[in-house]
């Protein structure tokens, strides 16, 4: 079944989402194609449970990035309670591991907020198909071979890595992030040893071609 085998009125879009543009982006396109269907946004995943238990929804989209739930918490206890509804999660998220986990918890299809129109309404299509949709940009992340356990940079070391790729000085990221300048020195030489380079520009190059930073 796709958005086109349903009848207008009886197509019914959840959107759980925080980002007030992208949603009301969303709801527009939606009402544009649909007139006649029940489009609805909340701003929290509680707010966003509560809408699962009062109405059957066709279609659910979500963002990752919630500020009273983690997004994946959120997908498995959908998934407890809603195991057939066609989820799509929305993420800007392109780390191999969490993609994974996203879609190990039950998500339907990936899409990320600088799709087109033409590309989200693609996905949808393909959710209500019972077909699972990959952005291009998750697809490609996934293509690259997950690294050893050993080899995963910790939280710390991303943030270091971002202010890195910023042109941040040691003592300047020490200072954002509240730590000593020996701490973070710590942690770059960590991040050299599971990379295997030898300084920042190295660095950062694998750091991009692993998917852990954007340019």
């Amino acid at each position: 079944m796709t958005s086109a085998d349903l009848p207008g009125d009886a197509l019914a879009i959840l959107i759980i989402d925080d980002h007030r543009m992208f949603a009301d982006a969303m709801m527009n396109l939606f009402r544009q194609c649909w007139p006649a269907a029940s489009v609805r946004c909340v701003n929290s995943a509680n707010e966003g449970l509560q809408q699962l238990q009062q109405q059957a929804w066709q279609l659910l989209l979500m963002d990752l990035g919630l500020p009273d739930m983690d997004g994946l918490a959120l997908l498995e206890q959908v998934r407890k309670q809603h195991s057939s509804l066609p989820l799509l999660v929305c993420t800007g998220e392109t780390r191999p591991v969490v993609l994974k986990r996203v879609l190990q918890a039950g998500a339907s299809g990936l899409i990320t907020k600088n799709q087109s129109a033409e590309e989200v309404l693609q996905a949808i299509d393909a959710v209500l198909a019972g077909i699972r949709y990959l952005a291009p940009e998750a697809e490609q992340a996934l293509s690259i071979p997950e690294p050893h356990q050993a080899d995963v940079l910790s939280e710390r070391q991303l943030a270091i890595l971002r202010l890195m790729q910023a042109g941040h000085s040691t003592p300047e990221i020490a200072r954002q992030l509240f730590l000593s300048p020996n701490t973070v020195k710590t942690h770059i030489r960590l991040m050299f040893e599971k990379l295997g380079v030898n300084n920042r520009v190295e660095c950062l190059t694998v750091a991009h071609e692993r998917g852990y930073i954007h340019v």
